[in-house]
């Protein structure tokens, strides 16, 4: 029996390719591992085949070293569980969880898009129509986690993603709450993306739901722009950049941009929280909805999914796969007889196996003993003839003076004729 692969004892730098077959091993029973969607700061993402519901799913795989104590591992399962518990169209749902070998994975529904940081990197700036549904979406989403109490933390471009359909997600609630701890933050990683945290969690202050408009009006500026609001040499200068600098007005970096639109982004990009906008929905509003046209079809519908499906390696990866034959155990009932037909572990052939059944059966003929039939005994021969029946006496004659009897009449009884 072969020993369940794991990942304790590795090395803080390995290479993520290294995780697959590890991964592969740890959930071979129950899932089919394809091949590797992404791989991120805070854990590498696979494309999986769920054999139980025949349907495919990402698997998000945390890195060992951020979750490798006790505390840390604890603090993210918390999280996760009140991440899970986001039911909304634009949130990633969580379907499971399993921590096996030293990993922590999350079993999520597979987006078979792209991220929106992937299709900014290959088209630049988005037509305006498609910025306008992909903020309103997200403010969606936002907007259904604080209610209850969940505030992203980590709101940037390789956290939304696209669907096929041109749908709109977002993932990772509640992991940068999760890794906001001395023994994390400490050794160098940081919690949030720089590009897009707010002034107040470049600081180390609170955040609250304002924190998460800010990433959202950081992630709108480089869908207009092509670029983020700030960019520096190193982390640190972004990150004092996000908390003393205002960036270049988009109508100087992108002509064309409506007035309102951009005045509603400049205000989510404020340095004091009190300053951006009271809510989400204020958001959508100043920002503006994609214009609806007769029919039933959205354009910047159509233009996201169009986006989304080019180079989306989960459809690539799906289509590649081939579902593999349930695998039969040594104790199902049905061993015996499947394993005659090929289909268990030892395969053995059909034609040697309907060749051995028809010797069993011409041995069984021939080894069957032959039935004996009874003795017959003879019937006794006769010795003497029988004699001749007697004949019947004839009926003696009617005297004279007999008187003659009556004719018998039936009386018709209705009581019992009827």
């Amino acid at each position: 029996m072969a020993l369940e692969p794991t990942l304790e004892a590795a090395p803080v730098g390995v290479a993520q390719d290294d995780l697959l077959p590890a991964v592969r091993g740890l959930l071979d029973h129950e899932f089919d591992v394809v091949g590797r969607l992404g791989v991120g700061g805070m854990a590498t993402v696979y494309l999986a085949y769920e054999r139980a519901l025949a349907r495919f799913v990402a698997l998000k795989v945390m890195h060992p070293a951020l979750v490798a104590s006790s505390q840390m591992r604890e603090r993210f399962l918390r999280e996760a569980r009140l991440a899970a518990a986001l039911d909304h169209r634009n949130v990633v749902p969580i379907h499971g969880l399993r921590e096996t070998g030293g990993l922590i994975i999350l079993v999520l529904r597979a987006v078979m898009g792209r991220s929106l940081a992937a299709i900014l990197a290959d088209h630049g700036p988005l037509p305006i129509p498609v910025v306008q549904r992909v903020v309103a979406q997200v403010a969606g989403a936002l907007h259904h986690a604080h209610k209850r109490g969940i505030i992203h933390r980590d709101v940037k471009p390789g956290n939304i993603l696209i669907d096929e359909d041109g749908t709109v997600v977002v993932s990772d609630f509640g992991i940068a709450k999760a890794l906001e701890a001395p023994e994390i933050t400490s050794t160098g990683h940081a919690v949030g993306t720089p590009a897009y945290m707010s002034p107040e969690q470049c600081d180390g202050r609170a955040v609250t739901p304002a924190s998460d408009q800010y990433g959202l009006g950081a992630v709108a500026y480089e869908m207009l722009s092509g670029h983020p609001p700030f960019r520096a040499d190193s982390a640190m200068g972004i990150m004092y950049a996000q908390a003393h600098t205002d960036p270049t007005p988009l109508p100087e970096v992108r002509a064309g941009v409506p007035l309102a639109m951009a005045l509603a982004v400049q205000r989510m990009l404020t340095k004091d929280p009190a300053g951006r906008w009271p809510d989400l929905d204020d958001v959508v509003r100043n920002v503006g909805r994609p214009p609806l046209v007769d029919g039933l079809d959205d354009p910047s519908a159509e233009e996201l999914a169009r986006l989304a499906r080019s180079g989306s390696p989960g459809i690539a990866l799906s289509a590649s796969y081939v579902p593999t034959p349930p695998r039969l155990r040594r104790t199902d009932p049905d061993a015996a007889t499947l394993l005659v037909w090929g289909t268990g572990p030892r395969r053995w052939g059909r034609p040697a196996a309907i060749a051995g059944l028809g010797l069993a059966a011409i041995a069984g003929l021939l080894a069957w003993p032959s039935p004996v039939p009874a003795p017959v005994e003879p019937l006794p021969a006769r010795t003497e003839s029988l004699p001749p029946a007697p004949r019947p006496a004839p009926a003696p004659a009617p005297q004279a003076d007999a008187p003659a009897t009556p004719p018998i009449r039936r009386v018709l009884d209705p009581r019992r004729d009827t």
